[in-house]
Formats: C-alpha cells, sequence, structure tokens
C-alpha cells in the first residue's frame, strides 16, 4: 500500500513519466481462511499484469494447499464454494508464489483491492516487502467518498463488472482491472495523470464520508407512479440484480433509498450496483405477488438469493403408504404435489415404525427428525422420547396422522398465529426426551399441513378470483386462473356476476409437477388470505357451482 508520505525510489518504482492509463501493474487476488497468515492459510491466489487501458487479461490462477489436517471450515467453503477436495488438490504455497513472482516485472506495482491482506500473504510466503502496491479500497475512499460500500462485488458492480456472490480470486482479479480502470479515469479528472502525481494526490488526501450517494438516478426512482407492479433493479451492463413486487411501485422503490444507516451490508452493496430500474405494472399487489415469482425464477437475480430463502427447486407425488416418490403423479404415486421428499418420507417410515411396534434406534430417530447423528439425541433419550410420543398418541396410520396434525395445526394457531411450520430449522444443542416427543410432533404437523395444502393448490388450477380493490371505485377486479397460470386481470362494474371458469372440472395434476406452477399457486394462496382477511368481499370460484364467499374462504385457508 501506499504510504501517506512519499518514499524514496527504489529499483522497484516505476518511471515517473509513464501515464497511468499506460502503467503495467500485477492485479493480485487471495483467498485464505483467516484475516492474515497468524489466523489462517492461504487457499487461492490469483494474479494478471495488465493496463488500465486493457479491457480484459489472461489470470493466471492456484489453488493452494491447506497444511495437513488442517479443515476448509464450513464458512469459509460456503463464501468461496470451494470443498476441502479441491483444495487439497492445490499445489503448495511456495510453488504458487514462485510462478507469481516470476510473472511479475520488477518496475510493476501489485494492485489488490485490500492491498494489506493481500500483501501480508505474499509477503508471508517470501515476496519482497519492497515492492509497491496499490490499494483500489483506500482509493476508493477518496475519489468516491459517498459510495454506500466499498466491497469488492460493490465497487466492481459500480464500474461495470458483475460478480458473483462467491469469492473467487480469478473473477476477482477481473474486477480489480475494472475498479482500477474506473479509478484511473476518475485520477484523470483530478488531473492526477501519472505515477508521481499519484504519490502526491494520495500523500495529501485522505478517505472521507459524506452524505451517501447512490448511483440510480433520483429522478427516476421519484417518476415511478404510484401504482402496483413489479420492479427489477438492474446493473451498469444491464444485468438483473434483485427483483420485487410493490403494492406502490414509487413508495415501495424509494423505501430502499431512506435510512441507508439501517440497511444491512449486502442491502447497500446492491444499492452501490443498482444504475437502472425496468418495471412492469400490474392491475393488482395480487397479480404483482404473481409476476415477482415468475421473474425471479426466469432472471435468476443474485440478491433476490442473497437476501430470501432459495425458492422451490422440486415438486413430487407419494404414494398412498408415503413409502415412496415420484416426479410426476400415476397410479402408485396419487398423494401430492410435495415441495420437497424429506417430511413426506419421514412421516411414512414414522408410520411404518409405529404399526410394527418397533422402537428404531437413536439413528434412526435422528433421520426422522432431519438431523445428522451428530446433532440427533442419544440413543437413550431418543427411545424414551419415541416412546412418549406413542404413549401420547398412537399413531397407526395416515388417518391418524391427519386427525392429529390438524389438532396439533388449530392448537398452533391459537397460541402463535405466525408461525410457520418448518422454519425452525436449527438442530437443538440440547435434547431431553420430552424435547425428541414433541420433534416428532411438529414432524406429524408439517407432513399433513403439506398433504393438506396440496389438496388445495390441486383445486387452484383453474378458477377464477373477484375482489373489490381499494380506491377500485365501487367495481372489481377479476382474475382468472388456467392450467395454473393467471389471464390477465380486469376491471367490472359492481354488478357484475361471476362467472363459471373456462377449464376443466376435474384439475389436471400434471400441471403442478412444474416448480414454478406450485410456487405460483402458494403465492396466489397466500394473497387470498390477506384478501380476506382484509375484507375486500372476495369470491373464488374453483370449478362449477357455487363461488366460495369471504367468510367461507377464510375457513378454508385457516388451515394452509
Amino acid at each position: 500500500m501506499f504510504e501517506a508520505a512519499p518514499r524514496p525510489a527504489s529499483t522497484t518504482t516505476p518511471g515517473p513519466a509513464t501515464p497511468l492509463r499506460s502503467l503495467p501493474v500485477l492485479l493480485v487476488d487471495c483467498q485464505a481462511t483467516g484475516s492474515s497468515p497468524k489466523h489462517g492459510d492461504l487457499i487461492e491466489v490469483a494474479w494478471a499484469l495488465a493496463r488500465a487501458e486493457d479491457t480484459s487479461v489472461a489470470t493466471s490462477e492456484r489453488l493452494v494447499a491447506l497444511p495437513k489436517g488442517v479443515s476448509l471450515g464450513r464458512r469459509v467453503s460456503q463464501l468461496t464454494g470451494l470443498s476441502q477436495a479441491q483444495v487439497e488438490s492445490g499445489v503448495s504455497p511456495q510453488d504458487a508464489i514462485s510462478v507469481l513472482r516470476q510473472a511479475w516485472p520488477a518496475q510493476a506495482p501489485a494492485v489488490a483491492h485490500f492491498a494489506r491482506f493481500e500483501k501480508a500473504f505474499l509477503t508471508h510466503h517470501g515476496v519482497s516487502s519492497e515492492r509497491e502496491w496499490l490499494c483500489t479500497h483506500a482509493l476508493v475512499g477518496r475519489l468516491l467518498p459517498d459510495l454506500p460500500k466499498r466491497t469488492m462485488r460493490a465497487v466492481a458492480g459500480y464500474f461495470g463488472e458483475p460478480l458473483g456472490l462467491k469469492r473467487r480470486s480469478g473473477p476477482h482479479v477481473a474486477g480489480t482491472l475494472a475498479i482500477w480502470r474506473g479509478l484511473v479515469a476518475l485520477l484523470e479528472q483530478q488531473d492526477v495523470h501519472d505515477f508521481e502525481q499519484l504519490r502526491g494526490f494520495l500523500s495529501r488526501t485522505r478517505s472521507r464520508r459524506s452524505k451517501r450517494v447512490f448511483p440510480l438516478p433520483r429522478a427516476k426512482r421519484l417518476a415511478l407512479p404510484d401504482e402496483p407492479g413489479v420492479y427489477r433493479m438492474l446493473g451498469r451492463s444491464g444485468e438483473v440484480l434483485y427483483v420485487g413486487k410493490a403494492t406502490s411501485l414509487k413508495k415501495r422503490v424509494n423505501s430502499w433509498f431512506r435510512s441507508p444507516k439501517q440497511k444491512s451490508d449486502r442491502e447497500l452493496e446492491l444499492l452501490c450496483r443498482a444504475a437502472d430500474l425496468d418495471v412492469s405494472l400490474t392491475g393488482s399487489p395480487l397479480e404483482a405477488a404473481l409476476l415477482e415469482t415468475d421473474e425471479v425464477k426466469r432472471l435468476e437475480p443474485i440478491y433476490n438469493k442473497a437476501l430470501r430463502r432459495e425458492r422451490l427447486t422440486e415438486v413430487c407425488f407419494a404414494r398412498r403408504d408415503l413409502s415412496g416418490v415420484s416426479e410426476r403423479p400415476d397410479v402408485e404415486h396419487p398423494l401430492g404435489p410435495f415441495p420437497a421428499p424429506g417430511d413426506v418420507l419421514a412421516l411414512g417410515e414414522l408410520l411404518a415404525l409405529s404399526a410394527a411396534d418397533i422402537v428404531p434406534p437413536g439413528e434412526v430417530i435422528a433421520g426422522l427428525l432431519g438431523m445428522s447423528a451428530g446433532w440427533g439425541p442419544r440413543a437413550d433419550i431418543a427411545r424414551t422420547g419415541w416412546e412418549q410420543f406413542q404413549n401420547r398418541w398412537g399413531l397407526r396410520s395416515l388417518t391418524d396422522a391427519g386427525r392429529l396434525g390438524a389438532s396439533l395445526w388449530a392448537l398452533r394457531d391459537a397460541e402463535d398465529p405466525d408461525e410457520v411450520p418448518g422454519d425452525d430449522a436449527e438442530p437443538r444443542r440440547t435434547w431431553s426426551a420430552d424435547g425428541v416427543a414433541d420433534s416428532l410432533e411438529k414432524l406429524v404437523m408439517r407432513s399433513t399441513h403439506l398433504a393438506r395444502r396440496a389438496g388445495w393448490l390441486v383445486r387452484l388450477v383453474d378458477a377464477e378470483l373477484v375482489w373489490q380493490p381499494r380506491g377500485g371505485g365501487g367495481g372489481w377486479r377479476r382474475v382468472s386462473v388456467m392450467a395454473a397460470r393467471p389471464q390477465e386481470g380486469r376491471f367490472h362494474p359492481a354488478d357484475q356476476v361471476v362467472s363459471a371458469p373456462g377449464g376443466r372440472p376435474d384439475p389436471a395434476r400434471c400441471f403442478v409437477t412444474d416448480p414454478w406452477a406450485y410456487d405460483r399457486l402458494r403465492v396466489l394462496t397466500t394473497e387470498l388470505r390477506a384478501l380476506a382477511s382484509a375484507g375486500h368481499g372476495v369470491r373464488l370460484r374453483l370449478g362449477p357451482g357455487r363461488p366460495l364467499d369471504e367468510r367461507q374462504l377464510r375457513a378454508r385457508l385457516a388451515w394452509f
């Protein structure tokens, strides 16, 4: 890194007359298991010799093997996407740094985003500490003090280089080039054109923070309509970063830019990269929610994955005894659709063990609860908890499980109506027999809830919904669902009679084998509940016959 004051020239100092735009630099990025050589080990290094005027570079990358007996760690593996086996196949740190040193010309400074980090690891493995380093993070603090975040991904995205969520050295070298190129252009605007002028600029300036300024033009977001719809935040290269829904596009989008101090680091990073907007107007918030779920799957924006749970990725159908699943419904697999086989198969195994009057081993009970043996209860506690569960309920059939699930759901709804089954995924750190029995009850409740919801979603495949929006002038909004796809909604006069849907009287399950359709109908159910609870005069027709009125709909949705 540059010091605050100039240092004496050395044999490794770049030529003073070389323009920054044409100055050869070594772009460097390292990944490690800790913040410094004292606290971690190098696992990857990448570099490229380039100039700011270059549009692309040839990057060299090396995975670095960890010392014998050292584990990569779950958190580091999640951040980088690397596995223990991949790292073990790497070269030694000395071999990797030796190749880097040979590619590094004597008068080329190194450029890294957090130069202190890279310099510490390279110096630790034999690179001279006298080599020149430029820290782009420090330069950003001087040239772009109003940028909300200065992380590699945020700044590279600001300059038009989209980076993924995984921290890998190769892509980060490309990001460093984009940052260096953008900073050189800003330095030229400050009349800083060569290396010595850059030294002087760094000696007389400091990183500073003033009011946060975002790349997305304020006038553009203020001009958004006060109507429901879907918005897409776009990067400088046009890539879709985030998709969201809104009751009011103007209010929702502008809320992102209020109270930035209360935003998470990931949200501020998104706002650093968002340079443009694309919006789609919908006739209602319900239609916005349905469009959003499809758009997230179609576009796969990286910040939707980062800021919320992963979306549904599979749908399955089960046998009547829950002993097996299939991707599609057939004579042997009539039950479903289910979002994933885990709870369904676990309930099937629980019922089989109960009917056989078997006390399963502790590891089997841990498996039923979706936990590894390392996190599960001890064998004796598991057996006692199993016996307590059997003494409480004595399940022998799927009908028994359904009744128990309904009772537990009603109890849950009375105690905590906002709790969502299955959200308590964190393994218990201490186990008791009562805890095992309670967890088995939750398994029954989750599984039977999914079964009841499956029957409801199948009925929604062909449906027609009518409700009175707020501010609708006394009219009605009508949305038809055909083959699990919502049709374009329309407004109708207040005296409009709901017509029967044009679909089939018997829903076709084949449409719900599509995960998109399953998620779409799940979102529709959530929006129906919100409309019915808010008193919008909802009417829902699920085939021939009279439609469900608002009271009947609330009663049906109480279980879903």
